[in-house]
């Protein structure tokens, strides 16, 4: 397992021991998300733990920095349907300053989450406009193609893009449905 990895893992957990022990499902105002110290007393030693104990001796640098917010953007984001490039190139200016924040004695890891803030309103957005999608009745004639896979596919550049590529989603998806119920056994 890289390095990279376990970091990001590990300050993830860090996160989430820190916080109440007894799960709740509530919704969160995306705005009142911020670190408590708890966590960062919490990223602090699980820095120091995975720079000086680990086994590969890795450092936080500008590198493992980069690489890290790529991951972070990746988990959240991993078809590109939500986050526009114009998210993405605000984020990049913490690139090589991530190290840099959570190396010291009192880490600041506040640009997680105002990434995963972003990231929160842009499901918001993108929920509401699926809910209006799936009742509007879809033309199946036209050629239109969608690719499931978006592996490495190119962050969106407008809302309207990203609204074609759920509406091409949700088309293909409809499509899919209607496939199945034709082709179901006994029916």
């Amino acid at each position: 397992m890289k390095f990279s990895t376990l970091l990001a893992a590990f300050l993830a957990l860090g996160m989430a021991v820190t916080t109440t022990a007894r799960a709740e499902l509530r919704a969160v105002d995306p705005q009142s998300l911020t670190m408590t110290p708890a966590q960062r007393q919490a990223t602090y030693l699980i820095t120091d733990l995975l720079t000086k104990e680990h086994y590969k001796r890795a450092y936080l640098n500008d590198e493992l920095s980069s690489e890290l917010l790529d991951r972070y953007l990746e988990t959240l984001d991993p078809a590109r349907m939500y986050f526009l490039r114009n998210d993405v190139r605000a984020f990049d200016a913490y690139r090589y300053r991530l190290d840099d924040l959570i190396a010291s004695r009192l880490p600041n890891v506040t640009i997680a989450f105002e990434i995963f803030k972003r990231f929160r309103t842009r499901v918001e957005q993108r929920t509401a406009e699926v809910l209006t999608l799936i009742d509007q009745p879809f033309e199946f004639t036209s050629p239109e193609r969608y690719a499931f896979d978006r592996d490495g596919a190119e962050w969106s550049n407008t809302p309207g893009e990203l609204e074609n590529l759920w509406r091409l989603r949700i088309k293909s998806e409809m499509l899919e449905q209607r496939l199945g119920t034709l082709f179901t056994p006994g029916k």
